[in-house]
């Protein structure tokens, strides 16, 4: 809500130029005790990465995130006096015998974890831990009795001659006092006191000086300036007085390369390079206590101070400084102004001065003038005071009533009446004459109810006037009252309702209003709106002070300029944002020259434009819990096995359906105005957009449905910078009866149901049907009597048929063997044609016919997908060696849970190996058609193999005569049967063996087996008979069948040995069944189409090595590889 605001037109009469670099204070946050619930001693300060602050905060540890305050406590309970981070940002901790690391539990709690078990025995007794230091070479631990190395698990100790004072590091090298000797340094592992070392016994801080010296400043040794090992220079100054007065304890840097000092007894200490004060800040004004143990600035660049009362906050960077009731100013500011160095303040409760040549942090001086003020101004180095007694004056420390009225609420010097004053009331508008030789007032406006806070001259004789809520008066004058004419100028003449306040600029008259700004256009004699600002907004602007080069302006609730030189007419604002929670309203805007002057409800803030503060700094949100509604998941930080902080998740989470609703709770480190940021989130895979910016710090989301799920929050800092997106990401796994397993059950319960109704049907038909067989039965013997005697009849007539068929039957003999004659000539004829015709094209006939061969010889293998509905992969790797292949594989289906498959060699390859391959294929359908489905269910595979070597036998004997036992053709070959519903595998194997490769330890015993394992991995080799599927010396025996319970993930492989046996490599030499083991071993787990393209690969990388004369190895025989995966 816009508050009422009071006149703000400033005329200042500043001829000098103003040499005060620093006025005021820095704002400061304090954190008292009660407020983060702990010790009142602080002694060290450290942020990790993800922003989080940490305190050693007496006798326990202090974690701040932002909105959060956290105790815990080191393994002894001791007190902690030091905190210091590694070049990783590992924050370390030094207590009272006690030497640690911050980092996560479990669960990502940060707790203390001890280092005291690096260290040997003799070494474990230490009394406090004063400074934690570290660069490259590791983490420094400074006691009075030993200064402590640790990197990594390696451990380097230095003991002190009598007790170590202080330790220091300084451009990443590391100093300390020994009381014994004075101030060393280490220099290659070795502690080497510095040239006059001996002078530097109280050193307090050692910090960077200029170029590549440094700073030595000791409470009573003084303020020396060192480089390069050479002999110290001693610094002359007053300063160190100061330092010894206020007990000097320890330094930093700032991040704009000036000082900053701990005192016991003097709060902060800001200087310069030389050590010259710029300000102090200690309980005088506005720190919370003047006993300091050490400083930090944290990654925004402001400044924490740790005290012996709590902690302050005091933000040094921002080219803000302020001037408070801490500070002796009292009342609301209404009215700023400057005549010389002194700044006059005008509050509604008083009058007050400010010299600003003194210290920034010195006290205001509070006037001798009652009541309450709206408006000075000055003319002639005098003060002209508006107020609720009237018009004063004041000056040489004098206060003069001018005019006598109950409130004057503005003021204004007339640029066309020389010594005379133009005032506002209520319902009054005057002029006051300053002449000594004709003084008095006039009133040329009187009789109304109208606030008047702001006056502009149009020309000698009318003048606007602004009000509270009645739009602007145009008032005309001459002598007397009598002669002045009002007109009012509002809604109707465009002048937005609410409060109007004037401001001229060179020869313009401009007005602020509820909507915008308007300036008066004297060709058209009316206000028009003003192309300063865009006023399409509605957005009101007050408290309008132009300057050469910028028009400054109360706006959104907040103070903003707008540079003239600025082509793009952007508004400045972001600086002044962190003005927003701490003023409630401004009532004055002042600039001068680099600087601008705002009073209002809190005192006054002095903005220095040049001192320009990185607001673009990237912060970043972090997780305080996130939990399910069954289980905590993060109650803290992301971490690693080293119980490393992350600021970044860093292994995935998946949740049970059960835990489908989860909750975040998180926070934001930023703590420039903590209260003032906000969130947004978004869960994407559910949300479809970013929330709105809110001040919640929890989100819940229920019921969630399976899948997978990112959930981003982050956050918006009062300045409007973004933080870095917070991100998890998680999944939500389907309920039970929703998984593949479930829609697994379901069907076999269907089928096992549907089984159920079909048994109890067939029982029903099968007793209808034995009925009907009894009634068949006395029917049929009824029958029977009377077929007897036809049967009889039947016979004679078939005895006559059988006699007239002989006789046919030599009479188609005689025709056959003329038909055979005419066919024998016929066919010599053809045989001399084709003869004559085979030798013009013998070798594209030859060609033709093995092509054709090989259509016919693939037209008879069978198609992959019937393995798709038995295997969840499978691979066939075949590559035959010419045209047409004497390797085979061959597949069938009996039923819907009876799959048989088998890899075949035959004897010899191209032609006469394809003819046999094609006469396994076919006698193998023939062995496996038309089977019952008690003949499918006692198949076996070795019954298979034994059928079909009886008929390869038969059909090679009975077609040549010549054949003997001593011929081996046949073929060599591995036959599986496999049952879906048993979940078994039969094998018989002529020749060849089977392997079968498991994840896991395998503990079936197996007729004819061995085992192998390769890593993780175990093989099971099942060993065919060594007797082929044809003609062998063991005819007789029959092949043995071999059963496997398979479990799910078993791969097995069907092969000739066509691969094995390949010549090839660099050495020329066989690729082996071991090395083929290997491979299998490798690959198992991988997809079957993955494997074929390694076989294939390997194979073809094995014979493409050159053999003696310099040529790639040929393929020697036939391969083929089957691959499935149970």
């Amino acid at each position: 809500m816009y508050r009422k605001l009071f006149p703000v037109i400033i005329l200042i009469c500043c001829s000098f130029a103003l040499k005060a670099q620093n006025w005021g204070i820095p704002h400061i946050n304090n954190y008292s005790p009660s407020e983060y619930n702990g010790f009142a001693q602080n002694w060290s300060a450290e942020q990790d990465i993800r922003g989080v602050m940490y305190f050693a905060n007496g006798k326990g540890i202090l974690e701040y995130d932002g909105q959060n305050w956290r105790r815990f406590f080191t393994d002894k309970a001791s007190t902690v006096l030091s905190l210091g981070k590694d070049t990783a940002g590992r924050v370390y901790v030094g207590g009272e015998g006690e030497i640690g690391f911050l980092g996560p539990d479990s669960l990502g709690t940060i707790t203390y974890h001890s280092l005291l078990h690096l260290l040997p025995d003799s070494e474990l007794v230490f009394s406090y831990v004063w400074h934690i230091y570290a660069n490259n070479t590791g983490v420094f631990f400074v006691t009075p009795e030993k200064v402590i190395r640790i990197n990594g698990k390696k451990v380097k100790i230095w003991k002190s001659k009598t007790s170590f004072f202080t330790g220091f590091m300084t451009n990443d090298v590391f100093y300390v006092v020994d009381n014994s000797n004075g101030l060393n340094q280490l220099i290659a592992d070795s502690l080497t006191l510095i040239p006059d070392g001996h002078l530097m016994y109280s050193t307090r801080a050692i910090l960077p000086g200029p170029g590549d010296s440094i700073t030595i400043i000791g409470n009573k040794s003084g303020i020396y300036r060192y480089k390069n090992f050479g002999k110290p220079r001693k610094i002359e100054t007053n300063t160190i007085k100061i330092f010894e007065e206020s007990s000097l304890y320890k330094g930093v840097i700032t991040p704009l390369g000036n000082y900053a000092f701990a005192t016991l007894n003097n709060g902060v200490i800001i200087t310069d390079q030389d050590c010259n004060i710029q300000f102090i800040i200690n309980e005088d004004n506005g720190l919370i206590s003047n006993s300091v143990y050490a400083l930090f600035y944290d990654r925004d660049q402001e400044l924490w101070a740790n005290t012996s009362n709590g902690l302050s906050r005091i933000e040094t960077t921002t080219p803000l400084r302020f001037i408070t009731d801490q500070m002796g100013l009292e009342g609301i500011v209404q009215q700023v102004c400057i005549i010389d160095s002194t700044i006059f303040i005008g509050t509604l409760s008083g009058l007050f001065s400010l010299d600003l040549h003194k210290n920034s942090s010195s006290k205001i001086k509070q006037l001798p003038f009652s009541g309450q003020i709206y408006k000075i101004i000055a003319v002639d180095n005098q003060l002209i005071i508006a107020g609720s007694g009237g018009i004063y004056s004041f000056a040489n420390n004098n206060f003069q009533l001018l005019h006598n009225e109950s409130y004057v609420l503005s003021l204004a010097k007339s640029k066309f009446h020389k010594y005379k004053i133009l005032w506002g009331g209520v319902g009054q508008v005057g002029i006051l004459s300053l002449d000594s030789s004709n003084p008095g007032n006039k009133f040329i406006y009187s009789g109304g109810n109208e606030e008047i806070h702001s006056i502009a001259e149009l020309n000698e004789d009318k003048i606007f006037v602004g009000t509270t809520i009645d739009g602007i008066l145009e008032i005309s004058y001459q002598d007397s009252l009598s002669d002045s004419s009002i007109v009012k100028l509002n809604t109707a003449n465009g002048i937005p309702q609410g409060m109007t306040e004037l401001f001229q600029y060179k020869d313009e008259i401009f007005v602020g209003t509820s909507k915008g700004i308007m300036r008066f256009d004297r060709n058209l004699n009316r206000f028009v709106w003003s192309n300063m600002v865009d006023h399409s907004s509605n957005n009101y602007a007050y408290l309008l002070y132009p300057t050469q080069d910028s028009l400054w302006m109360y706006r959104n609730n907040g103070i903003q300029y707008i540079k003239y030189n600025d082509t793009s007419n952007n508004i400045v604002y972001q600086p002044l944002l962190r003005l927003t929670n701490i003023f409630n309203d401004f009532y004055t805007i002042l600039p001068i020259p680099g600087k601008c002057i705002m009073g209002g409800t809190e005192g006054l803030v002095i903005y220095t434009p040049n001192d320009i503060k990185d607001y673009t700094i990237p912060y970043q949100m972090v997780f305080n819990l996130i939990f399910t509604n069954k289980d905590t998941i993060i109650n803290g930080a992301f971490s690693d096995s080293n119980y490393n902080i992350l600021a970044k998740q860093n292994k995935e989470y998946a949740f049970k359906y059960k835990e489908n609703s989860i909750s975040f709770i998180y926070s934001c480190p930023y703590f420039g105005d903590e209260n003032a940021v906000l969130t947004s989130f978004i869960l994407e895979g559910f949300d479809e957009f970013w929330s709105d910016w809110n001040t919640n710090w929890k989100k819940e989301y229920t019921n969630l449905p399976e899948g997978n799920y990112t959930f981003k929050v982050k956050a918006q800092n009062i300045y409007y910078q973004e933080s870095e997106e917070l991100v998890f990401e998680f999944s939500i796994l389907p309920p039970w009866y929703r998984t593949i397993w479930a829609y697994i059950l379901f069907f076999i319960t269907g089928t096992l149901l549907l089984i159920a109704i079909i048994y109890l049907n067939s029982r029903r038909l099968i007793a209808a049907k034995k009925r009907l067989e009894r009634i068949v039965a006395q029917r049929t013997a009824e029958i029977r009597k009377q077929n007897d005697e036809i049967l009889q009849q039947k016979e004679e007539i078939e005895t006559q048929r059988d006699q007239l068929m002989d006789q046919n039957d030599e009479i188609l003999q005689q025709k056959e063997e003329i038909e055979a004659q005419r066919d024998e000539i016929i066919e010599q004829k053809e045989l001399a044609i084709e003869q004559r015709d085979m030798i013009a094209y013998q070798k594209t006939e030859i060609t033709d016919s093995i092509l054709y061969a090989r259509r016919i010889q693939t037209a008879l293998l069978p198609e992959m997908k019937k393995f798709n509905s038995f295997f969840t992969d499978h691979f066939i790797f075949f590559k035959p060696r010419d045209i047409v292949s004497g390797d085979f594989y061959w597949s069938k289906m009996l039923d819907e849970n009876t799959f048989i498959f088998t890899a075949a060699d035959c004897t010899g390859h191209g032609v006469p190996g394809a003819f046999m391959s094609m006469l396994g294929i076919t006698y193998l359908s023939e062995i496996t058609g038309n089977l019952s489905n008690n003949e499918i269910n006692n198949i076996s595979a070795a019954g298979i193999l034994d059928k079909l070597k009886d008929s390869i036998i038969q059909s090679l004997s009975s077609r040549n005569a010549n054949y003997s036992d001593s011929v081996k053709d046949g073929m060599d070959m591995v036959l599986c049967i496999y049952h879906k519903k048993e979940n078994t595998l039969q094998f018989a194997g002529a020749n060849n063996p089977l392997y079968l490769f498991r994840n896991a330890p395998i503990d079936q015993n197996i007729e004819n087996s061995k085992s192998a394992t390769f890593g993780n991995v175990s093989l099971i080799e099942i060993k065919g008979d060594k007797m082929p599927v044809g003609i062998h010396y063991k005819t007789e025996e029959h092949f043995h069948n071999h059963t496997i319970k398979p479990k799910k993930g078993d791969q097995i492989y069907l092969f000739s040995d066509g691969y094995a046996d390949q010549f090839g490599g660099p050495k020329g030499k066989k690729f082996k069944y071991s090395s083929l083991k290997k491979l299998f071993a490798e690959m198992h787990n991988l997809e079957g189409e993955k494997q074929k393209e390694l076989l294939e690969q390997n194979f073809d990388g094995w014979i493409s090595a050159h053999n003696e004369d310099g040529q790639p190895y040929e393929q020697i025989d036939d391969v083929i590889i089957l691959g499935v995966k149970l």
